[in-house]
């Protein structure tokens, strides 16, 4: 082989290990609260995401501070959340819910990043003092 065949080989393996290291960083798997609870091992210190609704009457503000604790259940399991931060504006209990972090050995999922379902529909706001009728039907 010529040296040139050789550096293209050396670079191909460098560019294709790049690649390979950059998406399995990116990679950031859901489970349910079902499967969440079935996590052992190395399975722990990945960065994770675990979806479900916010249980009714399980969302506690601590005051002056930013700390949210919440359950996210799939109708079977249950997982105990914790969030520091602003958490988006349709964030909500009853809601579906996708919080993304870190499992901890101590049976508590640590969020840093809160997504939440929302409609897809878009509605316009309506201001009532334009005199317009509002563009869908009010009940």
């Amino acid at each position: 082989m010529s040296p040139r065949w050789i550096a293209l080989a050396i670079a191909a393996a460098a560019i294709l290990f790049l690649v390979y290291r950059g998406t399995e960083q990116g990679l950031v798997y859901y489970y349910t609260p079902t499967e969440i609870h079935a996590l052992t091992g190395t399975d722990i210190e990945k960065r994770i995401r675990v979806g479900g609704l916010v249980e009714g009457g399980s969302l506690q503000r601590t005051e002056g501070s930013l700390l949210l604790k919440f359950r996210i259940s799939d109708g079977a399991q249950a997982v105990d959340v914790l969030f520091s931060g602003a958490p988006p504006d349709l964030f909500q209990e009853g809601r579906g819910a996708i919080a993304e972090g870190q499992w901890k050995p101590e049976g508590v999922f640590e969020a840093d990043n809160i997504l939440v379902k929302h409609s897809e529909e878009y509605q316009p706001v309506y201001d009532a003092s334009s005199g317009s009728k509002p563009p869908y039907r009010e009940p």
